[in-house]
């Protein structure tokens, strides 16, 4: 017989602490703010006991106590105290206690289950019970992703491939670990950028499982993700092979919006080759099926809204083709879209693509705005890829509207940003306008070199979008620097935009080589020049390149 029992009071004294320390065992457990009703689900204890208990626990000073019972919550007055609790416990002890709390929360608490899976993932981990507790990683990852909780969603699903590595082959593993790296793609897409190498490894993996698992649903969705990897890092012969396999694969099903969304794969990579118009075949088509699908705003692939992307790409496919007023429409669809289903992501993109538009048509003061605007959501919302773009539209409408030199350390910044994303795409265009910068301030051996880099990007990429702005570019440095090869260059540039049908840029090459032949006294050959793309664009009548062009016809008739 022990000391304590043979005096009551010490016995009693000695029953209190066991319940005191069984309630310190069971709080300990949770690892988080606790309720009176989910305590005393998990508690062996019975009431009163279990309440006198609790109330000497609090009384000890260790945990402390927020509203009154039955709606009262307990939690570890420090973190250090709770730490040194757990650690006491038998390996055996803790087991225990998180399958119960599992338990426990599945039976009765199924709200809280609904709304933090990752609660009772973390207790199923603990309790060795490996299978449900992957599953409950996922949904919790799914559910962060949905709230745009990317970097949360990315620690519960890298915990669910943690624990897959632990276990042992077969196909309901490989199953699981398909939907996890498949869940995991959007989230690192948002913050580390399309063409970063996490994203890569993930849809890498889930293609290769799916594939192996004859699951072409998943696998569609991971082609998809590895065409978005190699687009945005400029690979466009890459681009074109996996985009051709998906339309290949989806078309055999009948699901309209991953049709749709491999038409954008296809239209997105012709636009950065110069094939505008078959580009905007595609969008539409894409376009077709997802009001065919139903509601647009249900329409989600890789994170984005595809039907906020699709037309946000339109936008500047028919700002090339010449049709201004058309590319407004388009990314006006697409902010509102973004704005009315209140997706972060979604609304980043379209503000980055309506920068980029206006900074095609030479608008500083809209590109300011959107730019400001995409950096505040990506500054928020950890976006790194698109807060880079932001960063280099608003660098660039800073040096036109009115500090030069900041605006190119800006976008230069950008550019850098950008690069550490592991993007590549658009590389030829965010250097001609640096380049253009550079010889405004009269930076001109900077401005040769850095159009020397576009072409090399260019050549190395097979992108061909932006060859006629830097053929103009070149025509303008020639200009600068008093070569006699400016008019051959704008004729290059006026070649290059005519074989690409970019209506807009034959317009402002047409501009640059007519001001060119003027200044020769070739007043006449310099109207027939610039008559024709003028005559060819009919809308966008208020835009800098049409009101020079007009002014310019006018002075040349005179």
């Amino acid at each position: 017989m022990d000391r304590a029992s043979q005096h009551p009071a010490r016995a009693l004294a000695a029953g209190q602490r066991r319940k005191k320390r069984v309630v310190l065992e069971e709080l300990t457990a949770r690892l988080a703010q606790q309720s009176d009703d989910l305590l005393a689900a998990v508690s062996r204890l019975q009431e009163p006991t279990f309440s006198e208990a609790l109330v000497r626990l609090v009384g000890s000073d260790l945990v402390f106590r927020r509203g009154q019972p039955p709606n009262a919550t307990y939690a570890f007055k420090h973190a250090l105290i709770q730490d040194v609790a757990y650690a006491t416990l038998l390996k055996s002890r803790r087991v225990e206690l998180h399958a119960r709390i599992a338990a426990a929360l599945e039976a009765q608490f199924p709200a809280i289950v609904e709304r933090q899976p990752e609660l009772l993932a973390r207790h199923l981990s603990e309790a060795g019970i490996h299978d449900r507790a992957v599953d409950g990683w996922l949904r919790a990852g799914r559910l962060a992703r949905q709230r745009s909780a990317s970097k949360e969603a990315i620690g519960h699903l890298t915990r669910a491939l943690a624990m897959l590595k632990d276990a042992p082959p077969s196909e309901a593993r490989e199953r699981q670990e398909l939907e996890v790296q498949v869940a995991l793609g959007p989230p690192l897409i948002a913050t580390e950028g399309f063409g970063a190498p996490q994203v890569e490894t993930a849809y890498a993996r889930a293609e290769e499982l799916a594939r192996r698992q004859g699951h072409e649903s998943y696998r569609a969705r991971a082609l998809r993700g590895l065409c978005h990897v190699y687009h945005v890092r400029g690979h466009m012969t890459r681009t074109c092979e996996l985009g051709a396999e998906l339309f290949e694969l989806v078309e055999r099903g009948d699901d309209l919006v991953r049709q749709a969304d491999a038409h954008h794969a296809l239209g997105f990579n012709l636009f950065h080759l110069g094939q505008h118009g078959m580009a905007l075949t595609h969008l539409e088509a894409a376009r077709s099926k997802i009001e065919r699908a139903g509601d647009p705003a249900q329409a989600f692939a890789a994170g984005v809204n595809i039907h906020v992307h699709g037309r946000a790409y339109a936008s500047h496919v028919n700002w090339h083709l010449g049709f201004a007023d058309r590319a407004l429409l388009a990314i006006g669809e697409a902010i509102e879209m973004a704005q009315r289903i209140d997706h972060p992501f979604s609304l980043v993109v379209a503000l980055a693509y309506a920068a980029m538009l206006h900074q095609f048509r030479r608008e500083p003061a809209m590109v300011r705005v959107h730019a400001r605007a995409a950096y505040a959501v990506c500054a928020e919302y950890g976006f790194s890829y698109y807060l880079a773009w932001a960063t280099i539209m608003d660098g660039w409408a800073s040096a036109e509207e009115s500090d030069l030199d900041r605006g190119i350390v800006r976008l230069r910044d950008g550019l850098r940003d950008l690069r550490a994303t592991g993007a590549g795409l658009r590389l030829p265009h965010y250097l001609a306008i640096l380049a253009e910068l550079y010889v405004k301030s009269q930076r001109l051996e900077e401005a040769g070199a850095t159009l020397a880099e576009a072409d090399a990007v260019a050549e190395c990429h097979g992108e061909s979008w932006a060859n006629a702005r830097l053929r103009l570019l070149e025509g303008e440095l020639s200009h600068a620097t008093h070569q006699p090869a400016a008019a051959a260059c704008f004729r290059r540039a006026l070649e290059i935009a005519t074989a690409q049908g970019a209506l807009s840029l034959m317009l402002r090459a047409a501009i640059r080589l007519a001001r060119h032949l003027r200044a020769e006294g070739k007043s006449a050959e310099a109207y027939d020049i610039l008559a024709s793309p003028h005559a060819s664009i009919g809308e966008g009548f208020d835009t800098p390149d049409l009101l020079e062009g007009r002014a310019l016809l006018d002075e040349l008739r005179s």
